[in-house]
């Protein structure tokens, strides 16, 4: 009896990452991107949108794409 074995070929953007079935790797890029401008703005002494950015990068990646789309949305 043979096994198969499903391989994932969606596009990178939609593939799950290894943290999970409803992370996506396009989840961590838009933390990722997020998390830069935070960096960005604290450096630059906008501490107040450096915290929103923040928050906006972590809830991206921790639920599921429509969260991720909101926080990209209210972080810019």
């Amino acid at each position: 009896m043979r096994v198969r074995v499903k391989i994932d070929d969606r596009s990178f953007w939609w593939r799950r990452s290894f943290l999970g079935e409803n992370i996506s790797n396009g989840n961590w890029i838009i933390a990722l991107i997020l998390s830069l401008a935070c960096g960005g703005a604290i450096y630059s002494g906008w501490i107040w949108t450096g915290v929103g950015l923040g928050v906006a990068s972590a809830l991206s990646f921790v639920w599921n794409e429509s969260v991720a789309k909101t926080a990209t949305i209210v972080g810019s």
